[in-house]
């Protein structure tokens, strides 16, 4: 069986699906399967991938669209690798890439999921790293930590990891729960690195293995959209929730102690009582709804409401006060932030045009300056002109 299983999700992306395919089937490391689904695509990316022959491949064409986390997971279905290894249709693996991130992961049995740095290129193919510095700091800036510390990053900060550039076991995969959730697209990755890091520790290498393709179309689903925004800040919302609900004790105790209201929390009741605590803290509104909805779930028990108000320095009117000085409506900030914005870009306008008539009026009088100075009656009066002006200077 195959060392590697790489997986390839397309959706109408015959643009970049060729550069692509062949960046996997040029590495350096021969002994991987390269599984490749295509989402129903309408474009012509059939056509493309027909044109490979490769006996590595094993090709899927979907009847229905369902999205990039349902694709991957049939592609998953069919793995047989000791290792996975993920590129979207759009992106470029240097060609040692396999090579480098095997030999790794062959090297640290410890490690769950091997990372890279990267290059962004642009539509074009051609390196983009000063145009696009923000997604290029945003996946080469991290620096490699401790379990505890990613955990808390991704809890906290959010992602900042390069999903094609990752290589998972796959017997960890499997211990985590095995394939992506379909509820937390466009950041389908991220939901995964919480899951893998809270059981194992993972790695970034530091070369650039990775050119990661940044460009705003509609296929693009990690693109700079309103919507694709407005996604990020609730999935990691549904994320901070999922990991709360789904820790043991032991693993809130080790990864979240600092932010406990009582350091000596060790019971089950005080232990959810500081999950409420975390939760209602955590940065973005959202988040601190996540809190109330847990506080919620705790005051209908009496013996909560008793730990809270014993062990946790609570009270009730100061918890109601909460609803009086948070915002959860985060669509609406949006909304809100998105009128000032309109009214500012009105602004510009309005002081645009007054420019424009300012250069007209200055083009007019030019106009007429000029229409002067050709006419023959300021030829004619010229040696005047001159004169006057001698004689001013000799006063």
């Amino acid at each position: 069986m195959p060392k590697v299983s790489v997986l390839l999700s397309n959706y109408n992306g015959d643009k970049h699906l060729d550069e692509s395919i062949s960046s996997v089937l040029s590495q350096t490391y021969k002994d991987f399967e390269f599984i490749i689904v295509d989402d129903a695509s309408t474009d012509s990316s059939r056509k493309v991938i027909e044109n490979y022959h490769d006996k590595r491949i094993k090709k899927y064409y979907a009847e229905k669209n369902r999205n990039i986390a349902y694709s991957l997971n049939l592609a998953l279905s069919m793995a047989s690798g000791e290792y996975i290894a993920r590129i979207d249709s759009d992106d470029v693996w240097e060609l040692n890439k396999l090579e480098i991130q095997v030999q790794y992961m062959e090297n640290h049995s410890e490690c769950g999921a091997c990372f890279t740095k990267v290059n962004i290129i642009d539509e074009y193919s051609n390196i983009a790293n000063d145009m696009y510095d923000e997604y290029f700091q945003l996946f080469n800036s991290a620096e490699n930590k401790s379990q505890r510390e990613w955990l808390r990053f991704f809890f906290y900060q959010g992602n900042c990891l390069c999903h094609p550039s990752v290589v998972i076991r796959r017997n960890v995969l499997e211990h985590v729960g095995g394939y992506y959730h379909l509820a937390y697209v466009p950041a389908e990755d991220y939901e995964l690195w919480t899951r893998i890091v809270m059981k194992y520790p993972i790695h970034i290498l530091e070369e650039k293995l990775v050119r990661y393709r940044w460009e705003e179309t509609v296929n693009k689903i990690s693109g700079k959209t309103d919507g694709r925004i407005y996604a990020f800040p609730n999935i990691m919302m549904l994320t901070r929730k999922r990991i709360m609900e789904n820790i043991d004790n032991e693993d809130l105790v080790r990864y979240f102690k600092e932010d406990f209201i009582n350091p000596e929390s060790e019971s089950q009741e005080e232990l959810e009582c500081e999950k409420a605590h975390i939760l209602l803290r955590c940065s973005g509104d959202n988040a601190n709804f996540l809190g109330l909805e847990k506080y919620e779930e705790l005051l209908d028990n009496e013996k909560m409401l008793k730990v809270l108000e014993e062990k946790m320095e609570f009270s009730l009117s100061e918890y109601y006060k909460e609803y009086r000085t948070r915002n959860f409506d985060l669509l609406g900030e949006l909304e809100k932030a998105k009128g000032d914005i309109r009214h500012l870009k009105a602004d510009v306008e309005e002081k645009q045009k007054a420019i424009e008539n300012k250069q007209r009026e200055v083009e007019q009088l030019q106009f007429l300056v000029d229409e002067v100075m050709s006419s023959t009656s300021w030829k004619v009066t010229s040696p005047l002109r001159r004169v006057t002006r001698t004689l001013k200077r000799r006063k």
